[in-house]
């Protein structure tokens, strides 16, 4: 589960390029979009503005590039 809103501009960039990644390596990830106020307060992450979770497990809330997303998935088995 990948958490994520428009409050840093580089996720407009690496969203779709992470979405298009995950369906290449038949990675089963969702996508969430955090758009309001109220939603970023009930988010179950400290980071809204970008975090990651594995099986219900906090990874990171740095953005992922291309390569460190791939390297990710390859230690998941994707």
């Amino acid at each position: 589960m990948v958490y994520y809103t428009d409050h840093c501009p580089w996720t407009a960039k690496y969203i779709p390029f992470l979405e298009k990644i995950a369906g290449e390596r038949g990675a089963s990830v969702c996508f969430q979009k955090i758009g309001s106020k109220e939603e970023a307060q009930e988010a179950p992450s400290p980071f809204p503005t970008f975090s990651v979770y594995y099986n219900g497990t906090f990874v990171t809330n740095e953005i992922f590039s291309g390569k460190k997303f791939i390297g990710f998935l390859e230690g998941k088995g994707f």
